[in-house]
């Protein structure tokens, strides 16, 4: 019952997964991408301009075996990232069981080619450093994996990598830079705003801080402020011993009211 739990759960999270994923997030991240197409198949990364609004191409993603075209039924299967620099952004193997039993995608040898541009010269053990052990099968399936990453990166430059796609891309870096001026001038603005408008604490604690001086001088009271100062509380109150004899003369008294009536009836 498990077992064909999990083989359902996978069936309904493959799919989510794989509509997510994307050749190029690898070799060329940070972009969007347009779906495969052209005389030479690939994708090309592009952002939106934010003034004109338009797509701007900052490179393209391809598969050498689809560019070149070449019968071969063993072909390295690969996904390339180009610069419109022309320059190699990087790459992934797609089948590494293909390049068995020679190991040599299992070293770093071919990471060489990440950075370097496709008009510099990529010859095999003068501008490329060579792979040990130099067997003969391996060599030639290096040699052949630097030739399908220059030659399908120069076929995809030559035809897609224009002057007004360099120009488009300069453009784009001027108009972003506008456009974040602009957004720090006006958050500079706001914040110079909020500074010179008091805040809310601030007029609650200047209101209270004005009560208080009042309190503490009478003679600032105005008839906007009705207040008892403390005068007027001394000259009313009175002390113990005070109220003691106040109480005292009462008793007195009511007792001789009460011995005068009393000797006036008789």
């Amino acid at each position: 019952m498990r077992a064909f739990l999990f083989i359902i759960f996978i069936f309904i999270c493959l799919p989510i997964v794989l509509a997510d994923y994307h050749p190029c997030q690898e070799v060329i991240p940070g972009y969007q991408y347009t779906p495969k197409g052209g005389t030479l198949p690939h994708y090309e990364a592009f952002k939106i301009d934010p003034v004109s609004e338009e797509r701007v191409a900052f490179g393209y993603c391809f598969f050498p075996h689809e560019v070149l075209k070449e019968d071969n039924l063993n072909p390295l299967e690969m996904v390339v990232g180009l610069d419109i620099q022309e320059n190699i952004v990087n790459f992934r193997i797609e089948k590494a069981s293909v390049y068995k039993p020679y190991l040599l995608f299992d070293t770093d040898w071919p990471n060489q080619v990440i950075g370097k541009n496709i008009r510099d010269p990529w010859e095999y053990s003068k501008d490329i450093t060579e792979f040990f052990p130099k067997h003969d099968a391996t060599v030639n399936l290096a040699k052949q994996f630097l030739y399908d990453v220059q030659e399908s990166s120069k076929r995809i430059a030559n035809l897609y990598l224009s002057d007004e796609v360099k120009e488009s891309a300069r453009q784009y870096i001027i108009h972003t830079q506008q456009v974040q001026q602009l957004r720090d001038a006006r958050s500079k603005i706001i914040i110079r705003e909020q500074q010179q408008k008091p805040s809310q604490d601030y007029v609650v604690q200047l209101a209270i801080d004005e009560k208080i001086a009042l309190l503490k001088d009478p003679v600032k009271i105005t008839d906007s402020h009705v207040l008892p100062t403390p005068a007027l509380y001394t000259s009313i109150s009175f002390s113990r011993i005070h109220i003691f004899w106040v109480f005292v003369i009462l008793i007195v008294l009511v007792i001789i009211l009460v011995v005068y009536g009393l000797f006036k009836s008789f």
